[in-house]
């Protein structure tokens, strides 16, 4: 009898319940992007204080803020793509690893050109775990909430920005700036060491390469136990790879008309967000705002990213719940 051929994304499918091992999945990106978030953001609340202790004006240190920016775009770009190769999980690991070490590293410096050298190679990692993070849960989501899995791993970011003020406004007081950098250096460390643990390989890697069978059906097993079970059940990869560069795939079949305005908005949109999350504790701290006031607002600006991440989830719902709100609002006020 013919063995019956069942592609990876069919196993995410099967079942009418999302298994608790995607769900940890989730979570364990969910904390990767979270902590990602919150030493992508601490920057802009330590600023000030840095400025003060290397006896520099907070625009002398444009080179480093700079350079961190920087290494984010390369780590993004490169090990994006590398991670194709090379497998999800182990670039995930090894991005948050990188960006954990060198943020300690940062509670150390003395000088503005070990402050630009250090975020420009954490940055490398901060930017590497954004798309491996996001394409790993996603991999792992069935179908039906792909989206919702998505949406929930990048809200880890925010999340991770927001509470980077609120510990902020507690931690500079308490304990000075280099607190921050240590608490966010070691906490992806022990991060890492969890996913190292817990985190599969993505399936349609391990299937693409067509090895170790006995951990691909063990993995199987968590989530859609009927198919492991099924010992004629052979797994096979749906998804198409194209030979080319994938970069230039972007610009090929009348994709270019759709990416270069997406790059546009995106670069303009994520450069906007940068200089008014990195600049907006120094603007607040020139204006008189104490520690814990500029902390705060900080935290403020970044709860608003919250909000719009999960009101973006799931859009058409969300524009009926907005709609019901202003409906009760405007029910009230006629009601005056």
């Amino acid at each position: 009898m013919a063995n019956t051929r069942v592609s990876v994304r069919e196993i995410f499918d099967s079942s009418p319940a999302t298994s608790s091992y995607q769900m940890l999945v989730c979570l364990l990106c969910f904390l990767v992007m979270f902590l990602d978030g919150f030493d992508l953001m601490v920057t802009g609340v330590a600023i000030p204080k840095i400025a003060e202790f290397l006896h520099s004006k907070p625009s002398a240190l444009d080179l480093a803020v700079s350079a961190g920016l920087i290494g984010t775009f390369i780590g993004s770009m490169g090990l994006g793509m590398l991670a194709d190769r090379s497998g999800r999980k182990w670039m995930l690991v090894v991005s948050a690893f990188v960006f954990g070490f060198f943020t300690i590293l940062v509670a150390s410096v003395t000088a503005v050109w070990q402050l630009a050298l250090f975020w420009f190679i954490a940055g490398i990692g901060l930017g590497g775990v954004i798309p491996n993070a996001l394409a790993f849960g996603s991999e792992y989501a069935p179908s039906r909430l792909r989206k919702t899995f998505v949406a929930t791993m990048f809200a880890g970011l925010p999340v991770g920005a927001t509470l980077s003020g609120l510990v902020s406004a507690w931690f500079i007081p308490q304990f000075c700036w280099r607190s921050l950098f240590v608490l966010g250096g070691v906490s992806p460390i022990v991060i890492t060491l969890l996913t190292t643990a817990f985190l599969p390989e993505p399936l349609e890697f391990l299937v693409g390469k067509g090895k170790d069978k006995v951990r691909i059906r063990n993995i199987v097993a968590k989530i859609a136990p009927a198919l492991a079970r099924d010992e004629k059940a052979e797994f096979y990869s749906a998804e198409k790879k194209l030979p080319e560069v994938p970069v230039r795939n972007l610009f090929t079949e009348r994709r270019a008309l759709i990416t270069i305005p997406f790059w546009i908005t995106l670069i303009a949109a994520n450069w906007f967000g940068a200089v008014l999350v990195v600049w907006a504790p120094t603007m607040l701290h020139k204006s008189g705002a104490t520690v814990v006031q500029y902390s705060l607002a900080f935290a403020g600006l970044n709860f608003g990213s919250v909000v719009l991440t999960i009101l973006y989830s799931d859009p058409p719902r969300a524009r009926g719940r907005l709609y019901a709100l202003s409906s009760k609002a405007d029910s009230r006020k006629s009601g005056c």
